[in-house]
């Protein structure tokens, strides 16, 4: 067993997504990974430029702009995204409103924000009373971590491990572990799986470590080695012969105020190091991020964890800084071409674009060609 609950299995059918942000637009790119199907979604009027990038994905679903529009359309259940900083913002508890609206409709709930914190035991009651299911994927050691074998806490290299680190939050890391893991499992691979969005649950993900943007790690990241190796040796025990597993944020700050302000470099640096893959997947920002910077990162993910960077990878979505503001523009093909025969000329190391199927199945060869046998 991993540390996602296997009995989750109210995480199915018609959903409803309230607060919906760009980590719940894999529901609706990968909906075939998942049980679920977004019917309908809750989007405060001053949030809805959100939407604008998913805007053909989203054609045939109904978008109400608050709770007391909201219709439930045969939904069971509630998808809860990201509240805190908005309830902090607007003076309200959006996650209460949510949970309330949940509890009137009878609708089972999946929370991104932590719901099993005292201030919302009053509406866990009354949805225990009314069997009314709820989850937020907490990590949560089940033993005390300092008794276990001090082996664990100096984990040695992977070599058959696989991570998908980035440059930057916001790139498409998940995106590109959840399309790498499509192709595996339409190839019948025996790959294992260790994610850092709270969202993987619905995603058939074998471990959720969702220490990123509202973190769900109840401990301090001095533990995180001892609990990945765990996790990681439950997976190969189980019979995998691979474990792919994707990171937050960027590794390698552009400062050092970055550090504690912009980034989860800390936490991914130890998330990187608990795991210590033998080969990376480095996500870049091909408009913004510089080649010395690149080069940095490559530098530092090679001396400092001892994995091999077997490629690059690109949005074909490429982000621009422009008057302190990011832009985004879809890529051509010459476009692409040129982005990759740059990074070859440069680091000598191929890339791939994201969204290409192609390029997809071409790191899934890489990793093979690095010397793990998947």
């Amino acid at each position: 067993m991993t540390n996602v609950d296997k009995r989750l299995s109210f995480l199915s059918g018609n959903a409803i997504a309230a607060f919906f942000g760009k980590e719940m637009s894999s529901f609706l790119k990968f909906s075939r990974l998942t049980n679920i199907r977004i019917v309908s979604i809750i989007q405060p009027f001053f949030m809805t430029q959100e939407l604008e990038r998913i805007s053909g994905f989203i054609r045939d679903i109904s978008i109400f702009q608050s709770f007391e529009s909201a219709e439930c359309n045969d939904a069971q259940l509630l998808i809860v995204g990201y509240t805190k900083i908005l309830s902090k913002a607007r003076g309200s508890d959006y996650l209460r409103i949510a949970l309330l609206f949940a509890l009137e409709n009878h609708l089972n709930v999946f929370c991104f924000d932590n719901i099993y914190v005292d201030e919302y035991r009053d509406i866990r009651d009354k949805m225990d009373e009314k069997g009314i299911l709820y989850y937020s994927p907490l990590v949560v050691p089940a033993k005390p971590l300092d008794k276990l074998h001090p082996d664990l806490q100096h984990s040695s290299t992977d070599q058959r491990g696989s991570m998908i680190l980035g440059t930057s939050s916001n790139q498409g890391k998940f995106t590109l572990m959840l399309r790498l893991i499509s192709k595996i499992r339409e190839k019948g691979l025996n790959v294992g799986t260790i994610g850092t969005e709270h969202q993987s649950a619905f995603f058939n993900i074998d471990c959720v470590f969702p220490y990123g943007v509202s973190a769900s790690v109840l401990m301090p990241m001095s533990k995180y080695p001892c609990y990945l190796a765990l996790e990681r040796d439950k997976l190969y025990k189980r019979g995998v012969s691979h474990i792919l597993s994707c990171s937050q944020s960027g590794i390698l700050p552009y400062s050092l105020k970055d550090i504690y302000n912009k980034s989860f470099t800390l936490s991914t640096i130890s998330f990187y190091l608990s795991l210590r893959p033998g080969n990376v997947i480095l996500v870049v920002n091909s408009k913004i991020d510089s080649m010395e910077y690149i080069q940095e990162t490559i530098s530092f993910i090679r001396h400092i964890g001892g994995a091999h960077v077997v490629c690059l990878a690109f949005s074909d979505m490429e982000r621009s800084w422009e008057n302190e503001s990011i832009t985004y523009r879809r890529l051509e093909t010459s476009d692409v071409a040129g982005i990759k025969q740059s990074y070859r000329k440069e680091f000598g190391l191929e890339a791939i674009n994201i969204m290409d199927d192609a390029d997809i199945e071409r790191a899934i060869e890489m990793i093979t060609d690095g010397g793990i046998a998947i």
